[in-house]
């Protein structure tokens, strides 16, 4: 559905990979969706940190913690929470508004005339965000959940080469590594893809208006004018045809194609083509002019 109101919104037939700007936005959209998982987990590895060294310096200075006699600070804790978040999350928001946006203006720099070239540019990049973002999402859910799940499982113990494996193995240390990598897999990653991909091609439907495929678009309204004069009797009948086509542009205005002809016995004696451009009231007042001529 976002790709076909894409489509209808830009005005393009299709999105043609064999045009090499097109193809090239493909791969850097499929490569975006690694990139804002790496920051992603990343951010996750910074705020944890933060959060060991604040708990690790209230267990230093406050006392009776352990005891249970001393009050932590526990403010403290959710204000790093809630700060890594916003803060880390600053340039993973920015890489995925603003890729969209730089490939528009770089394109209508590049080609500055084939508006129609850049939204196939736009659309190709749609489309690699889209398809490497869902495999990466059903990967790290999986994978993320599986890690998880494997350290869990050492706690009523794991046969392994036929012996009973417990807490506190090798193969237990090993797991533990395995989940601190499949949490931020299976709980920040992996379902942060689909906010990627909506944004994304949110940011392309946003778009796409301006990249339509036509400067004017079509008003869907033809005026014909037919005035007819009656000569006096003894000669031929003369009529007056007058035929308006009407465009609206993109800014408002409107152009009106005005040909009126003069026929005598069906036979044309004079055409007159006139083409006017501005407001409709500005191009009325001409049509109506060009009529009384």
């Amino acid at each position: 559905a976002l790709f076909a109101a894409y489509v209808t919104f830009t005005g393009i037939d299709g999105i043609n990979i064999f045009k090499a700007p097109v193809l090239a936005m493909l791969f850097v959209g499929g490569m975006i969706p690694v990139v804002f998982s790496a920051l992603a987990m990343n951010s996750v590895g910074k705020a944890a940190m933060d959060m060991v060294y604040e708990v690790r310096r209230q267990f230093r200075e406050i006392p009776g913690i352990m005891e249970g006699t001393g009050k932590p600070e526990y403010g403290k804790c959710v204000e790093i929470s809630t700060k890594a978040a916003l803060r880390e999350m600053m340039l993973p928001g920015v890489l995925t508004i603003g890729f969209p946006i730089a490939i528009v203006l770089l394109g209508m720099l590049i080609y500055p005339e084939n508006n129609q070239l850049v939204a196939e540019m736009l659309g190709g990049y749609m489309a690699g965000v889209t398809v490497s973002g869902v495999l990466w999402a059903v990967f790290q859910n999986n994978a993320g959940g599986a890690w998880d799940n494997a350290k869990k499982s050492f706690e009523a113990g794991v046969m392994i080469n036929g012996e009973m494996t417990y807490k506190g193995s090798d193969a237990h240390k090993a797991a533990v590594t395995g989940d601190t990598v499949g949490d931020p897999f299976k709980d920040t990653s992996g379902p942060s893809m689909n906010i990627l991909i909506k944004l994304t091609c949110l940011i392309g439907l946003v778009i796409a208006p301006i990249l339509g495929g036509h400067d004017a678009v079509a008003d869907e309204r033809a005026e014909t004018v037919i005035v007819t004069e009656q000569i006096p009797a003894g000669t031929s009948a003369v009529t007056n045809e007058m035929l308006i086509e009407w465009e609206r542009n993109t800014d408002g205005t409107v152009k009106a194609t005005v040909v009126k002809s003069t026929v005598e016995n069906s036979n044309s004696l004079e055409t007159d083509k006139q083409v006017f451009e501005g407001t409709e009231a500005e191009v009325n007042a001409k049509i109506d002019e060009m009529r009384k001529k």
